[in-house]
């Protein structure tokens, strides 16, 4: 952990937009079946 490569920062970015999108695109859909879905 003393000296973090470019490599590792990039795997870790990956990982964070891999959770991400896993996280945000249920969230968003379900956020827009409540927007549509109420009178």
């Amino acid at each position: 952990m003393a000296a973090p490569g470019d490599d590792t920062g990039r795997i870790v970015r990956f990982m964070l937009v891999k959770a991400a999108i896993f996280v945000g695109v249920p969230l968003v859909a379900s956020l827009l079946a409540v927007v549509f879905l109420m009178p």
